[in-house]
């Protein structure tokens, strides 16, 4: 439906008449009626795309911009119209494509219109005329003589070319049916109308550094369907090898072409379809019963029988389809070559560094627009490119590019993943190549800068990981096959560089390393003073602190200070200027407070002298008695009120800062190469080499070259060729085998042969290799695994080794974590509770869990703070019994047994424990009882630790009435101080499983320590004796104290574990009594006495 209101419009515009355009009268209103209606267009864009149809800028708007180009007024309003027209379609989508059908339908038909609009500038030259001329004299006029307006029409021209140099190719473009493309043709125009000079003066000039982002964009958008190799080439004589090569890739192309016409002339059958016979293919069993296969096929056809033939092709969500790449390239003719090839080469020695330099400080200070730098980073590559196919003698040029993208480390974090980083990649890649064309040069001064730029490139850390970084994390979905080849060619080229350069130097070459900073709690600041001080603490203070006041103001002079004004305001605060005047009030009197009279003094002046006006400090020619009285007015003032908020703050911001974590420390160290080729040894890695490899038929000879190395290195220099077995290269390997023979496939037959040659010699020993080709190996101790024998891997390794999973208890795991993780008790409590190996530790368990994909991180299996183990262990059951056995007849049986036990658990978890176990008839013997007061003078037996009575430690008894109830606070103290003292029998199990695999000295060690410490100690010095470390002097000692059972045995036994990172060994407690200590020495008594016999 046709709008009517803009039919009139556009009617109004004017009228062609013998080449000659005539605008009307109310002309300029119209066009700003049109403006008007594309800024309030609707979400279908219908004002667009009717303007479109009609084809207002073919018909009026160039026209009135040729025939009224001195009507300024009128060529500001319809240049403004037509760049609103020629925008991207993307920006009117909100940057995505619409995935709604008729959104769709609409991003097509205004697609189309901008590409009419492009072929419609690109056959008037007398409106590049026009621009140029625009452009021009505003250049000839002085920057301080310029009106705004004026650069403004500068912007909008080339905005416009810009828009029109972004608008995709047409269908002709891409099938090359004209020897001029649209953008040739723009490309021609620009050229005779001479705006590719004056875009080289506006790059160099460092008055019109304003433009700078419009300009990058344009000479981007100018090359983007150029290959910098190919027009590096243009117009030199191309050498005896070149011409050689070229041949042998049309003859190759034209083998190819008769190898699968020859394919298809074999398919045809003379006889019809009907007649092509019904054959029994012996050897492959159908799928309905036992015998063989039937085929309705011809003879010829029957050597590639599959089961997929009539199958419906799989289809991917949209979501999980690989990205395909739509990078237009395009050979133009050679006069298009010519002229861009000579603007390059006059960007290159004119203006080209004062661009990039202008265009990085715009990205470094954040002024420019989303996905700007894109832009920056491919021109970067281009040009690096293209200056190594011309003449090799800007030595100057080179030495800047390197330096330029050696200081990008600071960019780089901001590009958007999508296409800053393909682009950032080539960059590198470029600048890799450069050096490697230094490298090979015959110039002495070259090849020296060479070495000087490796060595910068190899020190850092950043610049060695980023392939590896790149190629684990490659993402089809995200990023296309394209640039996985320029990470495998780059990765090549730098694998090849650094080789050649640790061999130089006998491979001792020293790079950076990075060390990670353990977090620092931050240093809570120390308090000035108080403020919540009463009267007369405050009028203590101030005769304290008077005479150091007096004699400081007389001494001091008043342009001396310590303090400086930007401690007291600051003019970016969220605090208004009131509150900082009060808060520099509260400050002048904690200083006072503090004693520190300078501080106080220089606070007073500094802020008279930021606040004048209002004289709250004070006036300027204020003495030193009259200083004296204001410090004694602010002392004495009750300011509570004031400093409570302002404390708030300060507290807040200590808590917000508690944990800071510093960065990274970089170390030199000696490198090797062979364990920085051993990270390329990854199954995440060699996935994308297999992906790429697929494609060999498609890929150029290099790519297959970079590909069959890299395996080759893999499989024969780090001799792991296990990691290669794998089905998916198996299947390349038969596809090479099958295809035309060229340059590239000889080398991966050749490669191939090796490869299988290994897998039938590893198959011979291992049967199960056929089914470990169908997994990738995570690891490289599974590598050795497959190749050497299971467990092999193990054996030499030792001690330090991985530990190792059986399939038995790989599949018991798998059971029991999913028979717990359901149930409401913690996962890996309770696979532990159950688990048949009693040696497995937590983290074994969870790291196993995640190997399996049970679960996607450690992170997921972490207990939750302050929760409790409700898995019951044969330990922790054992335990229960003789705690129960223990306290079941004092006055809190299960309060003492919870603090008692060794690992908590829940109060109700083991009030059901004891229950199931049939330790007790009835709950209510659980229940705590209630206190009752003695009669009769009749003292209250108080329970100890371990179930004895007080007159069996204490050589007094209670005597007084006071005395006689039940101190349970004092009880409760003693249990929580003596919670690992249990009874004999659980120490003496302990101590029989240390000593079946440990050593019997260290648990003398432990006796003798013991004896020494109730030796200082005394009966009487029980409360005030210092703790007791025990030093290892022996490895035996030292070992012990690493032992899992040991440690059990020194907690049970009442000893104090290290409570932070400045205490390293076990002590003996202060407040461990010399009853208690004896009673430690008489538990282990048996076993010394054992050793002793």
């Amino acid at each position: 439906n046709m709008n009517t209101e803009i039919l009139s419009t556009c009617a109004s515009l004017g009228y062609l008449e013998d080449d000659k355009y005539f605008k009307e009268v109310d002309c300029l209103d119209s066009i700003k009626y049109l403006i008007k209606y594309l800024h309030n267009d609707d979400n279908n864009h219908s004002v667009r795309i009717q303007l479109g149809e009609s084809q207002i800028l073919q018909n009026d708007l160039i026209p009135l911009l040729i025939h009224y180009a001195n009507d300024g007024d009128l060529f500001q309003t319809v240049l403004r119209l037509v760049v609103n027209l020629t925008q991207p379609t993307l920006l009117c989508f909100g940057g995505k494509v619409p995935k709604d059908t008729l959104l769709h339908h609409h991003f097509l038909q205004i697609v189309a219109y901008n590409q009419g609009y492009k072929e419609a500038f690109g056959s008037g030259g007398e409106i590049w005329k026009i621009l140029s001329q625009k452009v021009y004299d505003v250049l000839e006029t002085e920057w301080e003589d310029r009106r705004p307006e004026v650069g403004l029409l500068v912007e909008r021209i080339l905005i416009l070319i810009r828009n029109l140099l972004h608008i995709p190719p047409t269908n002709e473009d891409r099938d090359k049916t004209s020897n001029f493309s649209s953008h040739d043709k723009i490309i021609r125009e620009m050229h005779i109308a001479e705006i590719d000079s004056l875009i080289l003066y506006v790059s160099g000039s460092p008055t019109e550094q304003e433009w700078c982002l419009h300009i990058i964009e344009i000479i981007c958008l100018l090359l983007k369907e150029q290959v910098a190799e190919t027009l590096g080439k243009t117009g030199k004589m191309k050498s005896e090898s070149e011409r050689q090569k070229e041949g042998d890739e049309l003859l190759n192309l034209r083998r190819i072409e008769e190898t699968k016409k020859k394919a298809v002339r074999a398919k045809m059958n003379p006889w019809h379809s009907r007649f092509g016979g019904t054959f029994v293919h012996r050897g492959t069993k159908s799928i309905s019963d036992e015998r063989d296969l039937i085929v309705h096929k011809a003879v010829r056809q029957c050597d590639k029988v599959t089961f997929d033939d009539g199958k419906a092709k799989l289809k991917k969500a949209r979501n999980r389809r690989a990205l395909v790449q739509d990078d237009v390239k395009c050979r133009s003719s050679l006069n298009i070559r010519n002229t861009l090839k000579e603007f390059c080469s006059r960007l290159l020695d004119s203006s080209y560094n004062v661009l990039m330099k202008a265009v990085k400080d715009r990205l470094s200070r954040e002024k420019a627009q989303d996905h700007d730098e894109t832009y920056y980073f491919w021109a970067m590559s281009f040009f690096l490119q293209f200056n190594r196919w011309i003449k090799f003698s800007l030595f100057s040029l080179c030495m800047w590019y390197i330096k330029h993208f050696l200081s990008l480390r600071s960019i780089k974090n901001k590009i958007h993943f999508k296409f800053g980083v393909n682009l950032l990649l080539k960059p590198k890649s470029r600048v890799l190549m450069t050096v490697h064309t230094m490298e090979q040069a015959n110039d002495t001064s070259l090849k020296e800068a060479s070495k000087v730029i490796l060595n910068n490139i190899f020190y850092v850390v950043e610049y060695r990981e980023i392939f590896l970084t790149l190629l684990r994390k490659f993402d089809e979905r995200k990023q296309t096959r394209g640039f996985l080849k320029d990470v495998v060619k780059a990765t090549h080229l730098f694998l090849k560089m650094f080789e050649n350069y640790c061999n130089c130097r006998d491979n001792t070459v020293v790079v950076e390393k990075r060390i990670r900073s353990k977090k620092k709690k931050k240093k809570a600041k120390k308090p000035i003073g108080e403020n919540n001080l009463t009267e007369e603490e405050r009028a203590l203070k101030w005769g304290e602190v008077q005479t150091e006041l007096r004699e400081f103001l007389q001494e001091t002079s008043p342009a001396t200070s310590e303090i400086l004004a930007a401690d007291i305001f600051d003019p970016t605060s969220d605090q208004t200027e009131e509150e900082q005047q009060r808060t520099t009030v509260v400050k002048i009197q904690r200083y006072i407070h503090a004693g520190r009279c300078s501080e106080a003094v220089s606070t007073l002046r500094v802020a008279r002298e930021l606040w004048p006006e209002k004289q709250i400090f004070g006036s300027a020619t204020m003495t030193s008695d009259e200083e004296l009285t204001s410090l004694q007015e602010v002392c004495l003032a009750d300011l509570t009120s004031v400093a409570a908020p302002q404390d708030n703050e300060e507290s807040e911001e200590e808590e917000s800062d508690e944990e800071v974590l510093p960065p990274p420390r970089s170390t030199e160290v000696e490198f090797n190469y062979q364990d920085y080729l051993k990270k390329f040894a990854d199954s995440r890695i060699m996935v994308q080499y297999v992906r790429l490899l697929k494609e060999f038929d498609q890929n150029d000879e290099h790519v297959n070259h970079c590909l069959v190395k890299m395996l080759h290195r893999v499989g024969f220099t780090l001799k792991m060729y296990g990691l290669l077995f794998h089905v998916s290269l198996f299947r390349v390997f038969q596809k090479v085998n099958a295809s035309v023979s060229t340059k590239s496939s000889k080398e991966l037959v050749t490669f191939a042969r090796w490869l299988l040659s290994k897998f039938h010699e590893v198959a011979a020993r291992n049967p199960t290799l056929f089914m470990e080709m169908l997994f990738w190996k995570q690891s490289a101790a599974e590598v050795y695994d497959v190749t050497e024998g299971y467990g092999s891997f193990s054996s030499v390794q030792g001690k330090s080794a991985k530990v190792v999973w059986t399939d038995d208890e790989v599949a018991e795991l798998t059971e029991l974590f999913h028979k717990y993780k359901d149930q409401d008790i913690d996962t890996v409590d309770g696979i532990l509770s159950d688990i048949s190996n009693d040696s497995r530790s937590r983290l074994q368990v969870c790291k196993q869990l995640v190997r399996q994909g049970l679960a996607q991180s450690m992170a997921e299996l972490k207990k939750a703070k302050g929760t409790k183990s409700v898995a019951w262990r044969e330990d922790d059951v054992n335990e229960l019994k003789i705690l129960v056995e223990e306290f079941k007849s004092s006055s809190d049986p299960i309060g003492n047994i919870l603090q008692m036990m060794s690992n908590k658990k829940p109060r109700a978890t083991v009030i059901n424990k004891v229950l199931a176990l049939g330790l007790v008839n009835d709950r209510k013997e659980l229940h705590k009882k209630r206190k009752t007061t003695p009669r009769n003078n009749k003292q209250a037996e108080p329970m100890h630790i371990g179930g004895r009575s007080d007159s069996e430690d204490e050589p007094s008894a209670l005597s007084s009435d006071d005395d006689s109830e039940v101190d349970e606070t004092g009880i409760k103290n003693n249990y929580l101080q003596f919670s690992c003292l249990v009874s004999a029998e659980r120490c003496s199990s302990l101590i029989r499983d240390y000593c079946n695999h440990g050593d019997e000295d260290c648990v003398a060690w432990i006796q003798t320590s013991l004896k020494s410490a109730l030796e200082d100690r005394g009966t009487n010095k029980c409360k005030t004796a210092e703790p007791v470390p025990l030093v290892p002097v022996t490895e035996e000692q030292e070992s012990a104290l690493d032992d899992r059972h040991f440690k059990k045995l020194l907690k049970l036994l009442g000893l104090q574990p290290p409570d932070n990172e400045q205490e390293r060994y076990w002590r003996i407690p202060g407040s461990m009594s010399p009853i208690k200590i004896e009673d430690s020495i008489l538990k282990l008594k048996p076993t010394t006495n054992k050793r002793q016999r």
